[in-house]
């Protein structure tokens, strides 16, 4: 008890012995978890890229999906419109633009929105698929511009 006081006094603390047998009960060493991926949804992944779209400066077009009169979620579109990419961008300061697929795995892209992509990029428009792992590229080309 003399010593325990007298580590007190210098500011340190005595060591606590563990009792026979309670090291093999409480292991201080745990093993390491891998760390889960996160799970996120569609519309929150596209919010964060509106989010970083309008802290760069862009103006960003994103039409919503919204459910019909048979229950079923569609996109009001005429014309050629089935496929087109989820995101349209400019920044007139910059005089950029680009479109921009977004997608959460394991959903590929469709052929209809692979020819809309294709079909900008021929005609100068650069096109991305992004996912949320693609997180570094979409702040480098939101805040640099599409290279």
């Amino acid at each position: 008890m003399a010593n325990r006081k007298a580590d007190n006094a210098a500011g340190g603390e005595a060591p606590i012995k563990p009792l026979p047998g309670q090291l093999e009960m409480f292991p201080t060493r745990r093993k390491k978890r891998e760390p889960k991926p996160i799970k996120i949804r569609e519309e929150e992944f596209q919010q964060q890229v509106i989010d970083m779209a309008h802290l760069y400066g862009w103006k960003i077009a994103h039409f919503r999906p919204g459910m019909n009169r048979r229950g079923q979620w569609q996109t009001a579109v005429s014309g050629d419109g089935a496929g087109f990419p989820d995101n349209f961008l400019v920044r007139r300061a910059t005089r950029h633009s680009l479109v921009a697929e977004l997608k959460i795995p394991p959903n590929p892209l469709t052929e209809k929105q692979n020819e809309w992509l294709d079909d900008c990029e021929i005609c100068g428009i650069p096109a991305y698929v992004w996912t949320p792992d693609d997180w570094a590229e979409i702040e480098s080309v939101l805040k640099y511009g599409p290279t």
